[in-house]
């Protein structure tokens, strides 16, 4: 019940408030954007939503900035800075929002779709481009709980992180990115390594990366428990990072910082292998080793896991051979910018774990489950697979799930939630740190107060005589630091009998 009504519920939390939703026809004469977003939904069904988001998002930062602006300049330099991040991650340019979920056999297909007519900015572009298909799926196992494949350009973050730079610090906020570079640049020199530097490196990275986990039924977590008790024994999970790279110039890289270290490379056919040494783990072992194909350079948390993986690749058995993951990518895009599938066994793993750790922790106060979200009922515990892919006129998502309901709006739960909860999150965060501020400059004025009241009934001095901060801070003194106002003001002492103040506007608390 609690995933049929889901998305309706989503729907009206972001339709309420500062955005206004549009209620439209379907005439292309009436509105030719909503058509555009129909085209690449399914009709009918278990549900579907439309909105209008053009300007929306940027219409609550007005709003909740209306709200404070009799507030200081720095909760309206916050609200400069999260409008400038919000334009440049490219959430201003979305203008219209749609997803459906309709029953196909015993699946629930669930759409949605961004339409986004112009350029794509920002994260669109750090996470998008080209579709293509994904080949690192080649590496899964069979058995592979979760698998995540996803476009990441280094190099665009990288100029995305700049232009961030520039906009809220300026030319020197851009520069200090830029010796950050150069700080890495010189560390690799001074390793020994003089045919690398951080921006061949990120040109040298693939477009695509990857996650697999699996959890491994031999292996188990022992995780000692009183003596009263017997060790709670699980089953673990293993994970394997896949990068893949258009020569070695990474692994080189790394492989020369753990070879430093005295460990030993493996050379088997195509493969080159490293061993990185580790603490010994009794609750969670791992064996983690650095690999390196020539296509893919890969990161795992176990060696017999990895040699799975290359078991796999050799022959040929692996995940996409499985009637599940077949099953759950029917009807889907074969290409596209991101793709992720999770097995339902995996998933009921997960939850079983999820209720081992739950009687651990029975009866500690503050303690709660983190897999309790899985747990809503019986349904929640399902195999889904969903595939991203970018458009000339947006971002399309689809998603096929063992239980239906809200799968398929991932995008629209992401894009305008996130809109929402920065617009509120930003100013309240700034709000709290400014009154954190004026607290801690309030605590300083009282402190110099003391100090004050002390040094004249000390030296014998009346209302209106002069002090001066030399005569309260010092080692042997009554202050042995002179006292900094957070909020970058300077404190004037006054006159003996008057109370100190602060340029920031401060007053002693009474």
């Amino acid at each position: 019940m609690f995933r049929k009504y889901l998305s309706v519920f989503l729907a009206f939390l972001v339709s309420v408030g500062p955005f206004q939703p549009v209620l439209l026809y379907a005439s292309s004469d009436i509105n030719p954007a909503f058509q555009e977003v129909e085209a690449n939904l399914d009709e009918g069904g278990d549900s579907y939503f439309y909105m209008n988001v053009r300007g929306s998002l940027r219409a609550v930062m007005d709003r909740v900035r209306a709200c404070f602006r009799e507030a200081g300049p720095e909760i309206q330099m916050g609200f400069t800075s999260a409008d400038r991040i919000f334009n440049l991650m490219g959430l201003y340019n979305v203008e219209d929002i749609g997803s459906s979920s309709i029953r196909v056999g015993d699946h629930y297909r669930s759409k949605s779709f961004l339409r986004i007519p112009g350029e794509k900015k920002g994260l669109f572009r750090v996470f998008g481009g080209e579709a293509h298909s994904f080949a690192s799926v080649k590496y899964a196992p069979p058995e592979t709980a979760f698998f995540v494949s996803s476009d990441f350009n280094a190099t665009v973050l990288f100029e995305l992180i700049r232009e961030a730079a520039f906009d809220l610090g300026g030319q020197q906020a851009t520069i200090k990115v830029d010796a950050g570079l150069d700080n890495f640049n010189e560390m690799l020199k001074a390793r020994g390594i003089e045919n690398a530097d951080a921006r061949t490196l990120m040109n040298s990275l693939g477009r695509e990366f990857a996650l697999i986990c699996d959890i491994d039924p031999k292996s188990r977590i022992n995780i000692p428990l009183p003596a009263s008790s017997s060790p709670l024994n699980l089953p673990f999970p293993r994970f394997a990072l896949l990068l893949p790279v258009k020569d070695a110039a990474l692994y080189d890289v790394l492989s020369s910082f753990l070879k430093q270290s005295g460990v030993q490379e493996i050379s088997e056919g195509e493969w080159k292998k490293i061993f990185i040494p580790v603490p010994p783990n009794p609750v969670y072992p791992v064996q983690p080793v650095l690999a390196f194909d020539g296509s893919y350079v890969i990161l795992s948390t176990h060696g017999v896991f990895l040699q799975t993986m290359i078991d796999v690749k050799k022959s040929g058995k692996g995940l996409s051979r499985e009637k599940e993951y077949a099953k759950l990518l029917e009807g889907l895009p074969e290409k596209g910018n991101s793709m992720i599938y999770m097995s339902r066994e995996g998933l009921e793993k997960l939850v079983k774990i999820g209720e081992e750790i739950e009687k651990l922790t029975e009866g500690i106060k503050g303690s709660s489950n983190p897999f309790d979200f899985m747990k809503f009922d019986e349904t929640m515990t399902m195999g889904m697979a969903a595939v991203r892919t970018t458009l000339p006129n947006g971002i399309i998502e689809a998603a096929n799930s063992q239980s239906g309901g809200a799968a398929g709006l991932s995008f629209v739960t992401a894009t305008a939630v996130m809109g929402i909860m920065s617009a509120i999150a930003v100013p309240g965060f700034l709000r709290a740190r400014t009154q954190a501020r004026l607290r801690a400059c309030q605590e300083n004025l009282s402190r110099l107060d003391g100090a004050k009241e002390q040094w004249a009934l000390e030296h014998r001095k009346k209302n209106g005589d002069t002090v001066n901060m030399s005569d309260l801070v010092g080692p042997d003194l009554y202050l042995r630091r002179e006292p900094v106002c957070p909020r970058g003001g300077t404190y004037t002492l006054g006159k003996i009998g008057e109370d100190p103040t602060c340029s920031c506007g401060a007053r002693l608390p009474y």
